[in-house]
């Protein structure tokens, strides 16, 4: 067992059920989960979240999971935006054993703390235009955003 193998296996504890969770954020691997399963699909999660820290966002706010996540289902599958909360966050939720309204706060929040650290600047690169000059985007627009910017990169 290499070094990661085995930083990665002190990192999991099994819950009650008999899933392994990650031991230090108490959420199911998405790996194991089958969220990626592909390269392409790891190099997407990667370009969102590097998206995400160039704006103050980082890995210890819940929502970063939550928001990578509905990107890549959004990016996946457009027509889930048209039904957000059953499509999207609801199957979030479940997999990380929240609740719907968790995951909206939690994705309010990363939009929240993006536009407070100049994310006006990354979505207007992102979407074409600089609409979000005077105002914060919906999540359901950044989640949108992020899907179509990211699946044609």
């Amino acid at each position: 067992m290499n070094h990661l193998e085995m930083t990665e296996a002190s990192h999991k504890e099994t819950r009650e059920d008999g899933e392994q969770q990650d031991a230090v954020w108490g959420w199911p691997s998405p790996r194991r989960e089958g969220l990626y399963v592909n390269e392409e699909q790891d190099q997407m999660k990667r370009n969102i979240q590097e998206a995400l820290r160039s704006v103050g966002v980082f890995g210890h706010y819940r929502g970063y999971h939550y928001f990578t996540m509905a990107v890549m289902m959004a990016a996946e599958d457009p027509e889930r935006l048209h039904a957000l909360g059953k499509e999207i966050y609801l199957p979030i939720a479940e997999q990380c054993g929240t609740s719907v309204a968790n995951v909206e706060k939690d994705i309010r929040t990363i939009r929240d703390v993006m536009m407070r650290n100049g994310g006006e600047e990354l979505l207007a690169k992102a979407a074409g235009c600089a609409h979000w000059k005077d105002k914060s985007p919906y999540p359901k627009e950044i989640i949108s955003i992020f899907a179509e910017y990211f699946h044609h990169q």
